[in-house]
């Protein structure tokens, strides 16, 4: 019994990869086009000048980024290239909020349109392919954005602290910069090493988020 619960998981998870890599692949792209656009609409033309305002691997994909969505089991979570952008261009400082918000936004709303999907689609249509890969867009896009959304050195809700506070508080968001990879290394390693972190990530963050947004809540391998 225990073999065939293992072999079970095995085969749940293998099946979980194989639908999440090319929804993941699109969606990180268009989390990345999402900041590009809006950038170009606030008047920062830099992402357009870098070729940033389409659905290119090379420029929206981090290898190390792509890969940490299939290594961080049960969260799956990761980053892309974030585009390049002219600080200066994003003033006032509304402007920047806007920037670091859209390529969230853009997650959650993927996220609340698969569960609308999940909610009126009928369910033999569910029953087939359809309705794993329903899940597994909500699943992913939802986390992305909660995780984007924290206010860790690189991701998006800290850059949001960035643009409203570092006039205010230049000194702390210059150590914390130059801190970066200490924080991300503990980060890592409180991930790997303490189920807690996780747990708590996924009780308390993501499920809140999941069910007011979608109207469902999904857990996938």
């Amino acid at each position: 019994m225990l073999l065939q619960g293992t072999l079970a998981n095995i085969q749940a998870l293998l099946l979980t990869s194989v639908l999440l890599l090319p929804i993941a692949f699109i969606c990180v792209q268009l989390h990345e086009l999402a900041h590009a656009v809006a950038a170009d609409l606030l008047g920062d033309k830099t992402p357009r000048l870098g070729g940033y305002l389409d659905l290119d691997p090379k420029k929206h994909i981090d290898l190390w980024g792509f890969l940490a969505i299939f290594l961080t089991f049960g969260l799956h979570i990761g980053w892309g290239i974030t585009p390049p952008y002219d600080r200066h261009r994003l003033n006032p400082r509304w402007k920047g909020v806007v920037f670091s918000l859209a390529g969230p936004v853009c997650n959650l709303a993927i996220g609340a349109l698969g569960g609308l999907l999940l909610r009126i689609l009928p369910a033999p249509l569910l029953s087939s392919f359809l309705g794993p890969v329903l899940e597994i867009i909500v699943y992913f896009n939802v986390v992305y954005f909660c995780f984007h959304m924290l206010p860790i050195p690189g991701l998006d809700g800290y850059r949001i602290l960035d643009f409203l506070f570092r006039k205010q508080a230049p000194h702390f968001f210059y150590t914390v910069d130059s801190h970066q990879r200490e924080i991300w290394a503990i980060a890592a390693l409180a991930l790997l090493l303490v189920p807690q972190v996780t747990y708590f990530f996924l009780s308390y963050i993501y499920t809140p988020v999941a069910v007011a947004t979608t109207g469902t809540l999904v857990l996938i391998p």
